[in-house]
């Protein structure tokens, strides 16, 4: 004969494991870590995740779209220590993190859009490559 507790004790292990992932979503929403701290990114390392979010919230509260940002783990990848959120944006490839950096007080230069452009034409970024020719409004070519 079963007895009633036979599921319930089947169910528990799964149960609980619901219960630690549904209080850890919930947390994160909250911006706190339950099991684990959340981490907090600097403005470069948002853009590279491309948290559009974190960036914007990131500027918001003050930091300096213009000025380097470390990087902790990303630096590996990356081969830097620390990068500036517009490059970090051009290595996405993603234009409207770029849109997003310089409607925040990201200043593009002459100079400065060339040197991007010429890195996102090395790194097969064509969709910002383009971007960068459209706000200069003319093709510039590059060394490869």
């Amino acid at each position: 004969m079963h007895s009633l507790w036979s599921p319930a004790l089947i169910a528990a292990p799964a149960l609980l494991v619901a219960a630690i992932f549904c209080a850890d979503t919930l947390a994160a929403a909250l911006a706190r870590g339950f099991i684990w701290p959340v981490p907090k990114l600097t403005l470069a390392e948002a853009v590279i995740v491309r948290n559009a979010g974190e960036a914007a919230s990131q500027i918001i509260a003050g930091a300096d779209p213009n000025a380097p940002s470390p990087l902790g783990r990303a630096s590996s990848r990356i081969g830097q220590r620390a990068i500036l959120p517009l490059e970090a944006a051009v290595l996405t490839g993603e234009t409207h993190l770029l849109e997003l950096l310089v409607n925040h007080g990201a200043r593009l230069d002459e100079t400065a859009l060339v040197q991007l452009r010429c890195r996102a034409s090395r790194i097969g970024e064509d969709r910002v490559a383009e971007w960068i020719d459209a706000r200069l409004g003319w093709r510039v070519e590059c060394d490869q």
